[in-house]
């Protein structure tokens, strides 16, 4: 697929997460060792690495990703889970288990002015989950503003 993107000038991108073949950061840095070309890309979606045994860990998934394959990730989703009856359930975002503040940051600290979605937040849930957005931008603008 990738000898394909590079004839188009396509980017063909891969999202890791923990019921993926991608369960983790370092299985997709051996993908993108493995396969070895400048189209393959990475979409990247914090919610998708956090299980009930890591999510005190978000900041360390972060630095690992960040430290692996940070530049190829060309696009983040913006997706929030929560543990009920201990089945990991998606809900809009900033609603959810996710440190929102570190995740924005880590966004705009590694690709500032990139896309992101939002997933699995219903329209009637949008205006909470974009408050939440700005809210963690304009602290993620002041750290790195103080970092300046």
């Amino acid at each position: 697929m990738t000898s394909a993107a590079e004839k188009l000038g396509a980017l063909f991108a891969i999202e890791p997460g923990i019921n993926h073949p991608l369960y983790d950061n370092y299985a997709v840095r051996r993908v993108l060792d493995a396969v070895d070309s400048p189209n393959l890309f990475v979409i990247f979606d914090l919610a998708n690495l956090i299980s009930k045994d890591n999510y005190k860990d978000q900041g360390t998934i972060l630095s690992e990703a960040a430290r692996l394959y940070g530049p190829q990730i060309c696009t983040f989703h913006l997706k929030d889970v929560d543990f009920i009856n201990g089945q990991k359930v998606t809900v809009p975002f900033g609603s959810g288990i996710i440190d929102v503040d570190r995740y924005i940051s880590f966004i705009n600290q590694l690709k500032p002015f990139t896309f992101a979605t939002f997933e699995a937040t219903k329209e009637n849930q949008l205006d909470s989950a974009l408050a939440v957005f700005h809210q963690a931008e304009k602290k993620s603008k002041a750290i790195i503003k103080a970092l300046q």
